[in-house]
């Protein structure tokens, strides 16, 4: 605002309209803010090779794509922060508390990471006959961590408590993880617009990024000689909220899938038709409610469903979807102790009206019946979140250049 602009000026002892001059045709400048602000380096290299091939198996067409990408990839991540020195004693706590002691200043912190990856691909195709298809493909793929998560930085309390000594942050080690991918499918086209295809995947994950707590060493002087659970003699073991590589997981699957048009019938009803899937994923790492051994669960599996009655004879179109995601494990929130997103259904709708071939008016619909956004812990009846977003309405014009 105007008001702050002049203040800015007359804090800093420059002349009237400085700020104004400087800030407003440009906006407001990023300023570094050491110990929250952070930076990554990334360089990629890569080279890629594609190859396709066709021909017949009998009197059934085949196509082949051959893939191959090999990928270079160098990250350095840079930030600053206090230093931790040691663990006292925290006076007059009768060693029922801590206190961390920090470098006065700033000290640089910095990780890299380096790595090379080979990641072929093939893709086929079979035409068994005119109406039924046979798919099969295999592949590794890379996925990279998200930039966020790789802040060096370690936040520690300014007091811990006894056998129990947290922190969090660092993820400046992290690796990519790769996967493994062999999918294969049938699919029937029983008429111009009708089809039902069933779909089996499998995937074989090594590194899966994922939040957990995990056990964190610093050296100290341990100059009060404190003694317990979490720090033996120059060695303070911290519970680190971070996150971390797992190891191998296998995540497979079914997929079914159809969709149905009434092209047969009389009159407005031929414009209506149908489309539904089911998915029903599984892995070896599920989480298992039993045990407090679970940091190498996977996160994120559920059986999803999805149902969507439709309507469209070129001129007006609508839409209305039904689509529900059973209860999946999310993340670990402590070391040992889990949140769960409970299960739910969501309603969306659409609708669409051409005026001309390049122009449509459309309405959205989200989330109309307002379904909650729930979290549980290990078990149902330890609430943890609910979250209520609403329903969201769009409306507009769409152009067609």
């Amino acid at each position: 605002s105007p008001a702050a602009l002049t203040l800015r000026d007359q804090l800093n002892g420059l002349p009237p309209g400085t700020s104004a001059a400087t800030i407003l045709p440009r906006g407001y400048a990023a300023v570094p803010q050491p110990g929250s602000s952070y930076g990554v380096q990334e360089k990629v290299i890569s080279a890629y090779a594609e190859v396709s091939l066709a021909g017949d198996i009998g009197a059934m067409p085949l196509s082949v794509n051959i893939g191959a990408r090999y990928t270079r990839t160098r990250q350095r991540a840079n930030s600053q922060q206090h230093l931790l020195l040691d663990i006292l004693n925290a006076p007059g706590s009768g060693g029922t508390q801590y206190v961390s002691v920090f470098s006065p200043d700033f000290e640089p912190v910095s990780k890299r990471n380096e790595y090379d990856n080979f990641l072929p691909s093939i893709n086929a195709k079979l035409d068994v006959t005119r109406n039924l298809v046979l798919r099969a493909a295999a592949s590794k793929s890379l996925t990279r961590p998200d930039l966020g998560a790789l802040n060096p930085v370690v936040v520690y309390p300014e007091t811990l408590r006894p056998g129990n000594l947290t922190a969090s942050g660092g993820g400046g080690d992290l690796k990519p993880y790769t996967s493994i991918n062999l999918d294969a499918s049938a699919e029937w086209y029983y008429s111009a617009t009708g089809y039902v295809s069933v779909a089996y995947f499998h995937k074989k994950v090594d590194g899966l990024i994922v939040n957990s707590v995990v056990p964190y060493q610093v050296t100290i002087p341990n100059a009060d000689n404190i003694a317990d659970t979490s720090i033996q003699g120059s060695t303070a073991t911290f519970n680190l909220a971070t996150s971390v590589n797992l190891g191998s997981v296998n995540v497979s699957g079914v997929e079914i899938a159809v969709q149905h048009t009434f092209d047969y019938l009389p009159s407005v009803l031929r414009h209506f038709g149908f489309t539904a899937s089911i998915t029903l994923p599984s892995t070896n790492r599920e989480f298992d409610r039993s045990s407090f051994n679970n940091g190498g669960a996977m996160p994120g599996l559920s059986n999803s469903y999805f149902v969507a009655g439709f309507y469209d004879d070129g001129r007006f179109e609508a839409r209305v979807n039904w689509a529900r995601r059973d209860t999946y494990f999310n993340r670990l929130v402590t070391g040992t102790e889990p949140e769960f997103v409970l299960g739910s259904s969501q309603w969306d709708a659409r609708a669409g009206f051409n005026l001309t071939p390049k122009i449509q008016l459309f309405a959205d619909a989200f989330n109309f019946t307002n379904t909650p956004y729930r979290t549980v812990g290990r078990y149902t009846n330890q609430f943890i979140t609910y979250q209520e977003t609403g329903a969201r309405y769009d409306a507009g014009v769409r152009f067609k250049f």
